[in-house]
């Protein structure tokens, strides 16, 4: 699409349509991609009749997917003013949601390795203690008390 097929703003409170605006920021990004000078984006907008502002946000919405195309007079968003809080309140719920899992994860790991080594350690060095005396064996004398002289 070249300058010729994008319309230029007829009045001072003409709106452009979806459509309009998609065909005017794939006009933008043709001729900003062949190297564009400074002063290029204001020279660009006069000739369409439009202010850099509004380019730039039109340029923001299309990355968000808020600016889809169709025939109305004024930007049709895909969500509501509501669902898109909502939209980005999940989001943000989601990436912590996220960030918690990869240290539970990580916890778990470090807990499996701390069972492997403690049932490692204790099948090797079994504590082996000496057989207790049997009852029937008598007392060592070293060991029995003194009886008491009266």
């Amino acid at each position: 699409m070249d300058m010729s097929e994008v319309q230029t703003r007829p009045s001072r409170k003409h709106h452009f349509t979806s459509a309009e605006r998609l065909a005017i920021l794939a006009e933008w990004e043709k001729y900003s991609a062949t190297g564009a000078e400074i002063g290029a984006k204001s020279a660009f907008c006069r000739r369409v009749g439009i202010d850099t502002k509004s380019l730039s946000n039109w340029i923001i919405a299309k990355r968000q997917g808020l600016l889809v195309e169709t025939d109305q007079r004024q930007t049709r968003y895909v969500l509501t003013k509501q669902e898109r809080i909502e939209f980005l309140r999940l989001q943000k719920e989601n990436a912590i949601l996220k960030a918690q899992l990869e240290q539970a994860e990580g916890a778990v790991e470090v807990l499996g390795k701390a069972s492997e080594l403690l049932s490692a350690l204790a099948k090797s060095s079994q504590i082996r203690t000496p057989p207790l005396p049997d009852d029937d064996q008598p007392i060592p004398a070293a060991f029995r008390k003194p009886k008491p002289t009266e």
